[in-house]
């Protein structure tokens, strides 16, 4: 009868031991997301402190992306189609004597906005040689 009573407490033991080694293993891995990470310290820290790191850090990086958006969107790179947005584009025009090089500098509207303007251009009589776009947004 004792061993009948004695493998419940021992399963709940194994149970919440396994539970304990598992939330210390995403904890490590937590932690080793953080920058000021060092799995070497002998530095005691408890899980609240560390926890409460994991959320300063995720909210400053959610920071950093809305500056990094904002500063995108100064650049003139957009997300959305080009009726969305206002088109900021600026052209160069060369006379290469027997026709006429224009480059398109500045785009922000991708490429979908890109091949209206070649099309505009076509329907304009101009005759296109090359075209190359490239995104740097």
């Amino acid at each position: 009868m004792e061993i009948d009573k004695a493998a419940p407490k021992l399963e709940r033991k194994i149970v919440e031991k396994n539970r304990r080694d598992h939330m210390k293993l995403l904890l490590s891995n937590l932690d080793s997301l953080l920058p000021n990470y060092s799995p070497n310290t002998k530095e005691v820290v408890t899980m609240p402190e560390r926890l409460d790191e994991a959320v300063k850090y995720i909210k400053e990086l959610q920071m950093r992306v809305e500056r990094m958006k904002e500063n995108r969107e100064g650049l003139g790179c957009y997300e959305g189609t080009s009726q969305q947005k206002n088109l900021k584009m600026g052209v160069e025009v060369q006379d290469m004597g027997s026709g006429l090089s224009v480059f398109l500098l500045s785009f922000s509207g991708g490429f979908s906005a890109y091949s209206k303007v070649l099309r505009v251009l076509e329907e304009e009589g101009l005759e296109i040689l090359a075209a190359n776009f490239v995104s740097g947004c």
